[in-house]
């Protein structure tokens, strides 16, 4: 599907800082290190259901850092290789130590992590111009096993957003509150839904 959240890496790397500020203002800078991995791991993940990896994607990549962090220096031959060895979507680890902290705090800071990673999925997935189904179904599965996890903790369903001024966040936010699919509902089911609302989301945009 072609879809209008393609960026330049520069665009990207503001969207990305943006979306990672927005976070660690209800989350923590500590984990700023680990969340950059986390997101270059998904990075890897998401593109293996693409359509090939291009200099673009070696662009993108290198924009995935928090800021204060260091730059990655990707080449395409080496992200091409780590993109055919890329693993299944697997929680960070310190994502189980939020959704607790956010049970016994009362606070929604896991779920708002889930909102951020979201929105960086989604300008990530349009690196080549398209959403295909199964980089959706990749975005929803990854929704579908971080929201298990603040579920069985105990987080509260309430309406978590990203507080930042940056308007880039803005798409995926809306599309998200459009997204409501029950918690058991199977992944592949999610991921035709969540097509269906990219498509709808992308004539509104």
């Amino acid at each position: 599907m072609p879809t209008t959240w393609n960026r330049s890496p520069e665009d990207f790397h503001r969207i990305y800082s943006a979306n990672t500020d927005a976070f660690y203002r209800s989350g923590s800078y500590a984990l700023a290190r680990e969340l950059d991995s986390f997101m270059t791991s998904c990075a890897l993940q998401l593109w293996s259901r693409g359509g090939g990896v291009t200099q673009r994607h070696a662009d993108l990549a290198n924009e995935i850092y928090s800021r204060g962090q260091p730059k990655p220096d990707w080449m395409l031959w080496g992200l091409t290789s780590s993109v055919c060895a890329s693993d299944e979507f697997m929680p960070p680890l310190f994502f189980w130590s939020l959704a607790e902290d956010d049970a016994k705090r009362g606070t929604q800071t896991s779920r708002t992590f889930i909102r951020m990673f979201t929105n960086i999925m989604l300008y990530l997935a349009a690196a080549d111009d398209e959403v295909t189904l199964a980089e959706a179904e990749y975005i929803t599965e990854g929704i579908d096993r971080l929201s298990a996890i603040c579920d069985a903790s105990g987080v509260g369903r309430g309406a978590a957003v990203l507080r930042a001024a940056d308007p880039q966040i803005l798409p995926a936010d809306r599309l998200i509150a459009g997204f409501s699919v029950p918690a058991a509902s199977p992944t592949a089911f999610i991921a035709e839904k969540f097509y269906l609302v990219l498509l709808s989301l992308r004539q509104c945009i």
